[in-house]
């Protein structure tokens, strides 16, 4: 702690705390062009982040299925459904439907023939899982269950703490077939199989050695004997239906037409009739979505052009936002940052960039080869190749001629010049981006070696010079400070000697 002015009666703190004030003025001025750095920096990156959200629709733009979609309408809904694809052919099919898909059912024996499947389940597992002679018990059961008849079963594992539920419910979850126990009604277990059609039969695997778990659970009865399955209903059917006038079978009620999915609901008394065509609406949004986040990507990039410069509204210090209001801060930092890119070339040329890509034609096509044709322009030269579309000859072009749209998008030509507008705009915005990132850099970057980082980085360290220089400037006030303190005690000492000495002669 340090006192000073007790000789001299000069606020020493105040006088040092001026003095530093002046020499931390180069200190002020290198810190605020470090904030002006980092704020032109972050605009770089937003900047950046806009681009790349551009350039990632552009490359969606030079998929063919942004322009091939199929629309599928069906005159009957309640009785079929229909989804499109890009497989899908155009056309119309006639369906009528007379019999839908059925699946297998399989209902074992219950209450009526003397069968208690639960107490079966319990006297099943208590044997299985029971310790032998030596003390050992098996570690699971496996139940094995097929959907089809047998041509392929899937494990069920029964582990001893099971219960007959828990097992009912694997079987329907971990197979093909789903399992209900009516246990307050008939004492009966129903197995349906979720594959439909002819070939759709529940079965179970006989093991070759041991307990059949099927056998001893579902078909023994009180005495001992075991009764027979109700396979009545043990087989699915096929869909029947007849398609543009030919009669035909399906095993689901889902199948592939031509590329569309078709789904039977229901059966039809008349034929219902399927229309698939070109989905120029997909393509037409598509189309203007792209068109819309290219005009906002150019205004925010105009803006940051054109935005007013304040020279004289420098970054705030920390001891300058002490003496303002929270608003007045918000206020102040408004205009600081405001044209930090004002008339940046860079910025320039990357619209320009964009601009050509949008507004050159594309070589070695015939009919459409540029946007214009399609109703897509530029407006005024005061909008800065902001685009304007004409719907009704963008959905003119893409009912008319959807395959020449599609090319003016996506061409792969061998030069640039033969490179559809999507592959150009991906190209150019690419570019951008990196001339950007070699600028600003990315915030996930852990190390971050961009040109403007590096000089963020540079005056960090020139002000880490300057505050150790501080330190040694208002040391050395201070030590000058107090030699002045020490000097006018010694003279005052000094003086009061001689007035005494004056005062002892006069004496």
């Amino acid at each position: 702690m340090r006192i000073g002015g007790i000789a001299s009666g000069l606020d020493i703190d105040q006088i040092v705390s001026d003095l530093m004030k002046v020499e931390r003025t180069r200190l002020d001025s290198v810190y605020q062009k470090k904030v002006q750095t980092e704020w032109r920096r972050d605009e770089y990156r937003t900047i950046n982040t806009k681009l790349l959200s551009l350039r990632n629709f552009a490359f969606d733009m030079q998929l063919q299925s942004s322009y091939t979609a199929r629309k599928a309408e069906s005159s009957n809904s309640n009785a079929i459904s229909v989804s499109a694809s890009g497989r899908s052919q155009p056309g119309e099919y006639r369906i009528h439907v007379e019999k839908l898909a059925t699946s297998a059912t399989l209902i074992s024996p219950g209450n009526s023939d003397d069968v208690d499947v639960e107490a079966n389940f319990t006297a099943f597992m208590e044997s299985y899982f029971s310790e032998d002679a030596e003390g050992n018990r098996p570690a699971e059961y496996t139940l094995q269950v097929s959907a089809n008849g047998g041509t392929e079963y899937k494990d069920v594992s029964i582990v001893a703490t099971d219960t007959f539920e828990d097992v009912l419910r694997k079987i329907s979850s971990e197979t093909d077939v789903n399992a209900f126990y009516d246990k307050d009604g008939t004492g009966q277990v129903v197995f349906t199989t979720r594959t439909t059609g002819e070939s759709a039969k529940v079965s179970f695997a006989v093991p070759d050695s041991g307990p059949n778990f099927q056998k001893e659970v579902f078909r023994k009865n009180s005495s001992g004997d075991y009764v027979g399955w109700n396979w009545s209903e043990n087989r699915g059917e096929n869909a029947v239906l007849e398609i543009n006038g030919l009669s035909t079978e399906r095993e689901s009620n889902t199948f592939d037409l031509a590329g569309t999915t078709v789904t039977l609901l229901d059966s039809t008394e008349a034929a219902a009739t399927i229309t698939v065509s070109q989905d120029v609406d997909q393509a037409f949004d598509r189309i203007k979505k792209f068109v819309e986040l290219y005009n906002e990507t150019i205004d925010y990039i105009n803006g940051k052009l054109t935005e007013p410069l304040h020279r004289d509204y420098l970054p705030l210090t920390d001891e300058q936002k002490e003496a303002m209001s929270d608003r007045e801060i918000e206020l102040w930092e408004e205009k600081s940052k405001s044209g930090m890119l004002r008339n940046d070339s860079m910025l320039s040329g990357i619209l320009a960039d964009m601009r050509m890509a949008l507004g050159s034609s594309v070589e070695g096509l015939e009919g459409i080869s540029s946007l214009s044709q399609i109703g897509i322009k530029t407006g005024l030269w005061q909008e800065r190749g902001k685009l304007h579309i004409d719907e009704d000859e963008l959905r003119e072009a893409l009912t008319e001629n959807p395959e020449g749209v599609m090319a003016l998008f996506t061409n792969n030509g061998d030069s640039d010049k033969e490179l559809g507008i999507a592959r150009k705009m991906h190209n150019s915005i690419g570019a951008g981006i990196d001339r950007l990132a070699d600028r600003a850099g990315s915030a996930a970057n852990l190390y971050d070696q961009s040109f403007l980082s590096e000089e963020i980085r540079r005056y960090e360290e020139r002000m880490e010079t300057i505050e150790d220089r501080l330190v040694r400037t208002e040391e050395r006030y201070w030590n000058q400070f107090i030699a002045m303190e020490r000097a006018l005690e010694q003279m005052y000492s000094q003086s009061d000697w001689l007035t005494q000495q004056l005062a002892g002669l006069q004496g």
